[in-house]
């Protein structure tokens, strides 16, 4: 496992609140865990992805930048 830190996130161009914070890397896994208040935001400006994901091609692209690198 690794530590990082999250310089930002935007969802569709919007940033995302509370970002500069430390992350843990784990390729071990495929799960991503955050803070309620953040993943929340995050899934807000997502919006809703149809169950047979058939509007995936309409839903805003998440950026997140680790170290400054996007």
């Amino acid at each position: 496992m690794w530590t990082i830190l999250i310089s930002a996130i935007n969802v569709g161009g919007k940033a995302i609140s509370g970002t500069g914070i430390n992350a843990i890397l784990d390729t071990g896994t495929s799960l991503l865990v955050g803070s309620f208040n953040i993943v929340n935001e995050i899934n807000e400006n997502i919006g809703v992805v149809a169950d047979d994901c058939s509007n995936i091609s309409k839903l805003p692209t998440v950026n997140i930048v680790l170290g400054g690198v996007t």
